[in-house]
């Protein structure tokens, strides 16, 4: 039975292969994200990352920056986990469009 994300279309889980290392592929998502911690001003840093998240060894969590004038940022959240199976790199995503904010607007 599908959930109540995925019957609004708000939730898409997919398996993604690759034949690159678990480090490899950790060090590029390292390399081109920011960290993920509260700044109020994240709108006006200067960093030229378009992603911020956190990484760990078995996974991860990416969503966009906010930017100063752009409307479609801070809901959409893409969340992985990772297994390495020989020499290939298997990705569990889930990529959610939902906040827990959100749910005053559904609420009332």
């Amino acid at each position: 039975m599908p959930s109540f994300f995925e019957q609004l279309g708000l939730l898409k889980e997919l398996e993604l292969t690759y034949e690159v290392s678990q480090k490899t592929f950790i060090d590029l998502l390292e390399k081109n994200l920011d960290k993920d911690r509260y700044n109020p001003f994240e709108v006006f840093t200067s960093s030229h990352f378009k992603y911020k998240g956190t990484i760990e060894t078995d996974g991860f969590r990416v969503k966009k920056k906010r930017r100063l004038f752009d409307s479609k940022t801070g809901w959409i959240s893409a969340t992985g986990k990772l297994e390495e199976k020989g020499n290939k790199l298997s990705i569990n995503l889930a990529i959610i469009g939902w906040n827990h904010y959100m749910t005053i607007v559904y609420v009332f």
